[in-house]
């Protein structure tokens, strides 16, 4: 009876760790787009972080940020350049972190990377054209689950899809 109730339980815990939650991301609009963000061409990209130990994962945040405005060719990203058309400033407020190692050694225990960017994009002449905030968050619940770059990733598709959108 005990080996049988024993086997129920490593099977419920197989299977449960096999069971996660997707990953998520979130846009919170504070200021509307005042203009069609994609009728802009060219677009300069600063992100800085308020998070400290996490100048690595901005470089990271940046450099995939950069290609999702970049995907179908929808802006140029000209950094440096002062005759950008918009300015687009990201500031990494919260970060959790998940590395790879602690996904293998914790599984789903690990728990789930999140990250929390304030954008402002400002036109040429700095004017404030939109301001908004995002939420990414990676996989969580199993042993499969993202880490801090799923989280990072899905924030920069948001931010790219409300520059596409505007919303």
């Amino acid at each position: 009876m005990r080996g049988k109730i024993f086997g129920m339980i490593l099977t419920v815990m197989f299977a449960l760790s096999f069971y996660g939650c997707a990953s998520t991301s979130s846009v919170n609009t504070a200021i509307a787009p005042s203009v069609p963000l994609d009728s802009f061409k060219t677009v300069s990209v600063n992100v800085q972080t308020k998070v400290e130990d996490s100048e690595k994962e901005a470089k990271t945040f940046k450099e995939i940020l950069t290609s999702e405005l970049r995907k179908n060719n929808k802006w140029d990203v000209l950094d440096g350049n002062p005759q950008c058309q918009l300015e687009l400033s990201a500031t990494i407020t919260n970060l959790n972190k998940v590395g790879g190692a602690s996904r293998i050694i914790l599984g789903a225990l690990a728990g789930r990377a999140s990250v929390d960017v304030d954008v402002v994009v400002k036109d040429a002449k700095g004017k404030v054209i939109s301001q908004f905030a995002v939420n990414g968050k990676s996989s969580g619940g199993t042993i499969f689950a993202g880490t801090t770059d799923q989280a990072l990733e899905k924030a920069a598709a948001q931010i790219a899809a409300f520059m596409q959108n505007g919303k």
